[in-house]
């Protein structure tokens, strides 16, 4: 036991010399470091609280932003939709006038070829008939028709 005083001494001394000269050091050093901790969460509470804002900010905007993406989209839906009716509403009108267009050109060629035809029938009857007269009507019959002919036409007309 007597060799452990000694050591105790030395301990004891140690821890005196320790308090006396780092005890106002390391209270500074606390002190400070509780004063830049406090100060820190000060800081970081407030930049959370600032980030909060704008994360909300943020969240406002991009509901905004949205809701006015969404009016564009539905606007521009809409205006489709009337682009399209007024574009089925022209060809509805430029299929209507085509359509008439095409009964007008086709009566119209109908009539030009019933004319044609008519025409031809009456060259056709007329040779034919002439050449039936030429063939088997006497010299005497052709007379006798041409002469009726001239008494029924008067001034050299028919009708």
């Amino acid at each position: 036991m007597m060799e452990s005083i000694p050591v105790l001494v030395n301990f004891i001394v140690v821890v005196i010399v320790l308090v006396k000269y780092t005890r106002q050091p390391l209270m500074d050093f606390l002190r400070n470091r509780s004063v830049t901790l406090a100060t820190q969460m000060q800081e970081a509470s407030e930049l959370s609280a600032s980030a909060e804002r704008e994360l909300g900010e943020w969240k406002g905007k991009w509901k905004d932003a949205e809701a006015i993406a969404h009016r564009h989209f539905e606007d521009t839906k809409q205006t489709v939709q009337k682009f399209r009716e007024q574009v089925l509403a022209h060809a509805r009108t430029e299929a209507s006038r085509i359509l008439r267009d095409a009964k007008v050109v086709g009566e119209s060629e109908s009539q030009k070829a019933e004319q044609s035809l008519r025409h031809e029938l009456v060259h056709s009857s007329v040779k034919v008939a002439r050449n039936y007269l030429t063939h088997h009507l006497e010299d005497k019959d052709r007379l006798n028709l041409v002469t009726e002919y001239l008494e029924t036409v008067p001034n050299g007309h028919a009708g």
